[in-house]
């Protein structure tokens, strides 16, 4: 008799944790190493720094190519930078490693250029 009382407790209880279970997404993962997304990274530096001197329109549209030259460069799209970018960003250790990592990048081709 007690077991017929439990069974329907024990069933709802099963499905409930199953249902949780099929609910949990697994965390999505980089598409993009971190050593080529900090060179891409210093390379965007690099091409903003390249238009400081202008201003407006010109500035914009130089820019915008500029960062498509580097994209294209890495054989990547900047939908997938800003994807990797988002997802690296939200270990804020992880994003720190990447932004230094992009700081002696470009620290090494300044001194190499002198």
């Amino acid at each position: 008799m007690k077991l017929r009382k439990i069974v329907p407790f024990f069933t709802f209880g099963c499905l409930f944790l199953a249902s949780l279970y099929s609910c949990q997404t697994t965390p999505v993962q980089p598409t993009i190493s971190a050593s080529k997304m900090a060179r891409v990274m210093a390379d965007l530096y690099v091409a903003d720094a390249a238009t400081s001197g202008f201003v407006g329109y010109t500035r914009d549209s130089l820019a915008q190519a500029y960062y498509d030259q580097v994209f294209e460069m890495h054989q990547i799209t900047r939908e997938q930078y800003e994807q990797n970018l988002t997802l690296m960003a939200q270990d804020t250790v992880g994003i720190e490693v990447l932004v230094n990592q992009a700081k002696k990048l470009l620290e090494a081709d300044t001194s190499s250029r002198k």
